[in-house]
């Protein structure tokens, strides 16, 4: 999720940034898991959902409730399509069906064991030496900048 700097944020996040008084002009939140009470809190303040999604049956399932209500607080919603390459036909239904609801993939991460042995080895994807994920990654990320309008340099 993508908050906007001068919305009201709840709980801990509220209390870590400090009375809203944070120099950031944007906040990208990795939200709870789930469409329960701390979803629709997470979500109460957000300007922009960006979903990371797979499309397997219970991605697409997950994705679609987690969409919908975004929906009903008219947040708009991006996706990142994640673990791509492994289901072409889930692939397929889950883009028409992003589609049908207006709701850009932004990127596509394809599924890469890269991200295990980072894991493993306590490492985050900048500290790949993979330069086609970093740049695929950094590409997504680009195009978050772009839609949230954020004029700040890429730090990669």
């Amino acid at each position: 999720m993508v908050l906007r700097e001068h919305r009201l944020v709840t709980g801990y996040l509220y209390s870590e940034i400090g009375s809203g008084t944070s120099n950031a002009d944007y906040i990208l939140v990795d939200g709870p898991p789930g469409i329960g009470f701390p979803t629709i809190s997470s979500l109460s303040s957000a300007d922009l959902l960006v979903t990371v999604s797979e499309a397997g049956v219970s991605g697409i399932h997950y994705s679609s409730r987690l969409l919908g209500l975004a929906n009903q607080f008219n947040i708009n919603s991006i996706c990142i399509m994640n673990k791509t390459g492994l289901n072409v036909e889930s692939e397929k239904e889950f883009e028409g069906y992003l589609k049908g609801k207006n709701i850009p993939i932004i990127g596509n991460i394809h599924f890469n064991e890269t991200f295990m042995a980072l894991l493993n080895n306590k490492q985050t994807w900048l500290e790949t030496n993979d330069e086609k994920l970093k740049k695929q990654l950094i590409s997504i990320w680009d195009s978050i900048k772009g839609i949230c309008n954020l004029s700040h340099k890429n730090q990669f």
